[in-house]
């Protein structure tokens, strides 16, 4: 009878460690998942959060990558829509007073969120971006305002491809010292 019992025991310990261990298995995706989705979400809060105007970026290097990783955040695979509005509202303090007006926030917002939501449709986003170094950023004065120009190398996913694109950030200073995005463009010079 000892024995018998033994046997059941064994045999229950062994199927109960196998349901748990299938179980652990199957969870394990949406686990990882999760915490993807948690950082994701981290990030764009953490971005939506920050006191721009208090603690703007003091160099067109600073300004471009602020930038940067808030596009980022727009078109990560895991960020909900409704983050896409704060984000977009804190992008525009980096953009200057003209390009404001030339595209109104409502208008930026849906134009963005068509792109976002195209890009995710797409299986694209962007897995990483590399700002150019300080001292390749270009000056110059025009009407007697400054400039600066720097590049933002984007690198894109989409599936398992990962494919990359300059974008040329054009800013100018303005009367209270900051440097604003006037402009940004796709920059094919730098590829070749």
């Amino acid at each position: 009878m000892k024995k018998y019992l033994r046997t059941v025991i064994v045999i229950g310990v062994l199927a109960i460690a196998a349901v748990g261990y299938y179980f652990y298995l199957a969870n394990k995706d949406i686990t990882q998942q999760a915490v993807e989705q948690a950082a994701a979400s981290d990030e764009a809060s953490a971005l939506i959060n920050r006191d721009i105007e208090k603690t703007y970026p003091e160099s067109p290097k600073e300004v471009a990558a602020l930038y940067a990783r808030i596009s980022k955040c727009y078109y990560d695979k895991d960020t909900k829509e409704e983050l896409i509005d704060g984000l977009a509202k804190q992008a525009r303090i980096l953009f200057d007073d003209e390009l404001n007006q030339k595209h109104p926030y409502n208008e930026f917002l849906a134009g963005l969120k068509e792109e976002v939501s195209q890009f995710k449709e797409s299986n694209i986003y962007i897995s990483g971006y590399t700002v150019q170094t300080a001292s390749g950023t270009r000056y110059g004065t025009f009407e007697g305002r400054q400039y600066a120009t720097i590049h933002v190398l984007y690198y894109f996913r989409e599936g398992s491809t990962l494919r990359s694109s300059y974008y040329k950030y054009t800013m100018r200073k303005n009367d209270a010292g900051q440097w604003k995005i006037l402009f940004w463009e796709l920059d094919t010079t730098e590829e070749e």
